[in-house]
């Protein structure tokens, strides 16, 4: 096998993993749609939302290099790209739509998790006081800094998908614009992962907590069956001898 050929496979696979998710988010999409029951749980919206941001951008990472508008290797035998501008820059979009909402719905979805385990909250009051403001929140940003690079011309080929970069042809005024928006994508990862990190923690501490209060009940338990045996024993008796001397 050449050193062309492996080059070649390895854009191959964002196609594959890319078809993949494509397929797996429009799955969870239909069987949420499809059931009324899970319409009504603000867990099910919210895994819908991620689902539904999460499809397009998977169909963006499975067009990978076939969207670039330009070649990126330069060596002769190594894979072109196939695409427009046009192309490139729907795939980016949708790319980067993905990498700003994904992360932060799957924040927002384990905050759901420490809300209903950790602090009590109902279905009700979820609706309300959390989910109205995520579906509202999240997009906006996600789309409004979508947006910003394609007036700016900064959806160009990057690796092996279409991302907010600067080449000589294209956004190359942009530059310092293009590594804001890198910054800001590397920021609302890092900040989604510390609010995961930190809702999983406290579930965690909060289960294991619930668990050591049920361990000593159930330590607890076998003296109680104990001395109910023993209450019940005695009552049987006192109920006997009260039946004998009645007959006496």
């Amino acid at each position: 096998i050449s050193y062309v050929n492996l080059e070649n496979q390895k854009f191959l696979i964002p196609h594959i993993t890319g078809a993949l998710s494509f397929f797996g988010s429009g799955w969870i999409l239909i069987e949420i749609l499809l059931d009324r029951k899970k319409l009504r749980m603000s867990y099910h919206r919210i895994l819908f939302g991620l689902s539904f941001f999460d499809f397009f951008s998977s169909f963006g990472f499975a067009m990978s290099n076939w969207a670039q508008s330009i070649t990126w290797y330069k060596e002769p035998g190594k894979y072109d790209g196939e695409g427009t501008v046009t192309t490139c820059n729907i795939v980016g979009f949708m790319v980067f739509l993905g990498s700003l909402t994904i992360p932060l719905y799957s924040a927002s979805l384990t905050w759901y998790y420490k809300l209903t385990i950790c602090d009590g909250w109902r279905e009700e009051r979820i609706a309300k006081e959390f989910e109205y403001y995520v579906h509202r929140v999240v997009p906006s940003i996600g789309i409004i800094l979508a947006i910003i690079p394609l007036t700016m011309q900064l959806y160009n080929p990057y690796y092996f998908f279409c991302f907010p970069c600067y080449t000589d042809k294209r956004g190359a005024k942009y530059e310092q614009f293009s590594v804001i928006l890198e910054a800001l994508s590397l920021l609302i990862v890092s900040f989604s992962a510390i609010v995961i990190s930190y809702t999983m923690t406290s579930i965690i501490w909060k289960v294991r907590k619930n668990y050591k209060k049920s361990s000593r009940y159930e330590f607890l338990s076998p003296r109680r069956k104990k001395s109910c045996c023993f209450l019940s024993i005695n009552y049987d008796n006192s109920v006997s001898d009260l039946s004998s001397t009645r007959r006496t």
